[in-house]
């Protein structure tokens, strides 16, 4: 199972703890890409779970684009915390480039 389709990623211990339901067994896996030398400064703050105000749709963003979570069964397959929405104002959800949903 991937949140991100078919690319890797590294998913920090924080970024777990902030978005999973707590006390879930996290399988981590060897990246099988090589590391890459990344300016902190430009990279954003990382992953989050996220809805809009007035839309009950929930998404999961990460640096590249948010996608929406297509169903409350998928959301718990990938033991996201519900806890860990942030609501963000409905314009956010709307400038921001759209991934393919997760909904497998």
């Amino acid at each position: 199972m991937s949140i991100y389709g078919s690319k890797p990623r590294t998913i920090s211990d924080n970024v777990i703890a902030r978005l999973f339901i707590p006390n879930v067994k996290i399988e981590k896996i060897a990246d099988p890409t090589p590391p890459i030398s990344i300016d902190p400064n430009d990279v954003p703050s990382g992953a989050a779970l996220i809805k809009g105000q007035n839309d009950p749709k929930v998404y999961f963003t990460d640096t590249n684009s948010i996608r929406w979570i297509a169903s409350e069964a998928v959301f718990n397959k990938y033991c996201f915390n519900w806890d860990s929405i942030i609501t963000v104002p409905d314009i956010v959800i709307q400038l921001l480039p759209k991934g393919n949903p997760i909904s497998s």
